[in-house]
């Protein structure tokens, strides 16, 4: 028996944690996109936090993944 204003709960068929995770995961290279744009035009960090609204030290975070990244591609043997 179903209470009248009762809703059932509609969740997505095809909601899993992974694609959850996917979205995030691109939201994340997108600001890394655009923060590495940015770096590369010669804005300073400051600069970049307050053009994408994001705090100085997610700025700074990134740079810093980025530029990690580029150093493990550099090490990598080539094949």
């Amino acid at each position: 028996m179903q209470i009248p204003g009762d809703r059932k709960l509609n969740f997505e068929p095809n909601f899993t944690l992974k694609s959850s995770l996917l979205v995030v995961q691109d939201k994340v290279q997108y600001r890394r996109k655009k923060i590495l744009e940015l770096r590369e035009k010669g804005f300073s960090n400051v600069s970049i936090s307050e053009q994408l609204r994001y705090s100085l030290s997610t700025v700074e975070k990134d740079i810093a993944r980025i530029r990690y990244g580029l150093i493990l591609q550099e090490n990598e043997p080539y094949v």
